[in-house]
């Protein structure tokens, strides 16, 4: 099952990166310098709903921050399937090892108290990444070949930490206070 999850998490960023890549391909057109990417903040605004200063600090903080617990794990699933050649093991061991020494709760911006749910939903999420990330390491020094299966069970409820998370912002922008559409 996670090796399908995987397989298919790939296929769908190859598929979304092909219309830029084909339309690039035929044409004389200069492509747009890229951009930073904008705040989640920025894009909640943008699409209608209202927060305050406070929170929109308290989610740019919390984007960034478990960012850095889920881009190492982006990079462990896209090199998961070479993890027996060497230059594939070694990255995957070294952002494992990043990911395993994080703080799940070292955000260092406050939720304002109607974000306080969200953060707990998010700590929780970041720890069971964290523990994935410990299991599959130590797997993986111990040379099992069924390393995957060793975090797959704290993987799965990270991921569904992701929906629970999507579903309370949600309700927290639908909410009375959040405005919107």
């Amino acid at each position: 099952m996670r090796r399908a999850l995987t397989i298919f998490s790939l296929a769908m960023a190859l598929l979304a990166a092909a219309p830029p890549l084909a339309a690039f391909q035929g044409s004389d057109e200069q492509v747009p310098p890229a951009t930073a990417p904008q705040p989640l903040s920025a894009q909640i605004r943008a699409a209608g709903f209202n927060i305050t200063d406070q929170e929109a600090a308290y989610l740019d903080a919390d984007a960034q921050f478990t960012d850095q617990f889920v881009a190492p794990m982006m990079t462990v699933e896209l090199h998961a399937p070479y993890v027996s050649d060497e230059f594939s093991r070694q990255v995957i061991l070294n952002q494992l090892q990043q990911v395993a020494n994080l703080d799940p709760n070292g955000n260092t911006v406050p939720p304002p108290p109607s974000m306080t749910e969200l953060e707990r939903i998010q700590a929780a999420r970041r720890a069971a990444i964290r523990q994935a990330a410990q299991q599959w390491l130590a797997a993986l020094q111990a040379n099992d070949p069924n390393w995957v299966m060793a975090g797959s069970d704290a993987y799965g409820t990270a991921r569904q930490g992701e929906a629970d998370w999507y579903a309370a912002l949600r309700q927290r922008l639908a909410g009375p206070s959040g405005g919107g559409q």
